[in-house]
C-alpha cells in the first residue's frame, strides 16, 4: 500500500478547517493527528492532569469527568466519561456527556470534592494517586 503523507496531511488540514468553522471539538484531533503524520509532533502526550475550576468553565472541546464512588455521572454509573462544557450559571458548571447524552450540572462550590475534570482520559492509577 502506498501512502501519500502530504496528501493525508493537506486532507487533513481541510477537515481542520472546517471543523473549525462549525466550532466542532473534533477539531483538536484531527489537528494532532496532522501533526503526528507529518512528523511536527514527535512526543507522546504526558500524563492526564485535573483541570482547574477557571480552566473547566472556559474548556473547548472534549475532557473527562470524573465523580467520586457513589455519584452517578452516567446511566451505567461509571466513575467517568467523556464530556462537553455546555454551559456555566448559577454556580454550576453544565456538562453534555458523551455518549450518553445527558446533560450533567455540577455545582462549582463542590468541584475537587464530587467532582473533577481530567484533560484527557486518566488511568485508573492516575485517579487513584490524584487526592481530591
Amino acid at each position: 500500500m502506498n501512502i501519500d503523507r502530504d496528501k493525508i496531511v493537506e486532507d487533513l488540514g481541510q477537515v481542520f478547517e472546517f471543523l473549525k468553522a462549525i466550532d466542532d471539538p473534533y477539531r483538536d484531533s484531527v489537528a494532532l493527528a496532522a501533526g503526528l503524520i507529518a512528523g511536527e509532533i514527535q512526543e507522546t502526550p504526558g500524563a492526564a492532569r485535573v483541570l482547574t475550576l477557571e480552566e473547566v468553565r472556559g474548556w473547548k472541546g472534549f475532557l473527562w469527568l470524573e465523580a467520586i464512588d457513589g455519584f452517578e455521572i452516567a446511566a451505567d454509573s461509571r466513575k467517568k466519561t467523556r464530556a462537553i462544557v455546555d454551559s456555566y450559571e448559577d454556580g454550576a458548571v453544565y456538562l453534555y456527556l458523551h455518549p450518553a447524552g445527558v446533560l450533567f450540572g455540577g455545582q462549582a462550590i463542590l468541584y475537587s470534592e464530587t467532582w473533577r475534570c481530567w484533560e484527557t482520559s486518566p488511568t485508573e492509577e492516575e485517579m487513584a494517586g490524584t487526592p481530591w
